[in-house]
């Protein structure tokens, strides 16, 4: 999961945080809104914190 990689985790690992914090996820990709409640529940990766500062406005 590209998530998972994201945030520094284990897909397994990161699959469990999800379930403590009541995100549940459907099979197969994650939608767009998953996505949302992933970031609203985890906030944004430090990786893609750092890829978002890097582009020029």
């Amino acid at each position: 999961m590209e998530l998972a990689n994201e945030y520094g985790v284990d897909r397994k690992t990161f699959r469990r945080v999800l379930d403590r914090v009541g995100v549940k996820l459907t099979s197969g990709l994650v939608t767009p809104p998953e996505q949302s409640l992933i970031f609203e529940k985890l906030g944004f990766p430090e990786k893609m914190n750092k890829r978002i500062l890097k582009i020029p406005h």
